[in-house]
């Protein structure tokens, strides 16, 4: 019998030190699990609907969204961007506007709170800093999740960014 309190004990112990903070957006009603370590900041710009980020990680991640037209609400991202390879050389072109040299590393298409989503992964500024890039069309919301770090912080960072991913229900 008190093995079996010690066992229930340190199960419910991993339990609590692992907990993650749950946050719901009061605008979209979406939920996310705040990763541990990570503290929720003062969003910035007209989309963002969501910023946390993490010093020890030297992480953040973003929730932007944007309204579509009631018309494309019925589309997927994919089909509203058409071929991948041909929006990624687009991408990649338009984001010199904004990002200093930056480079898209890899890209495909996965699932993400039970819709299709297209990803990719890009670095900027000579490759100091990574980022992945996750977006997907749920009703007439299109969602950009994006989580950054500085290049040599990214295999630290993965596993945290995937948890996020796999937790979030838009």
């Amino acid at each position: 019998m008190l093995r079996k309190m010690i066992f229930i004990s340190l199960a419910l112990l991993s339990i609590v030190a692992n907990a993650q903070t749950l946050w719901k957006s009061s605008r979209y009603g979406y939920t996310a699990e705040i990763p541990k370590g990570f503290n929720v900041q003062q969003i910035v710009g007209s989309n963002v609907d969501f910023k946390a980020s993490s010093e020890e990680s030297r992480s953040s991640i973003t929730i932007g969204v944007k309204q579509i037209s009631f018309d494309n609400r019925k589309y997927s991202i994919g089909d509203l961007i058409g071929d991948l390879p041909t929006y990624m050389k687009n991408w990649e072109a338009g984001a010199y506007e904004y990002f200093n040299t930056p480079q898209v590393l890899k890209y495909g298409k996965t699932t993400l709170s039970d819709a299709t989503a297209i990803w990719f992964d890009y670095l900027t500024d000579n490759g100091l800093f990574y980022y992945k890039n996750y977006q997907v069309v749920k009703g007439n919301l299109l969602y950009t999740i994006t989580f950054s770090c500085m290049y040599s912080k990214e295999p630290l960072n993965t596993p945290i960014w995937y948890r996020f991913k796999e937790q979030l229900k838009l």
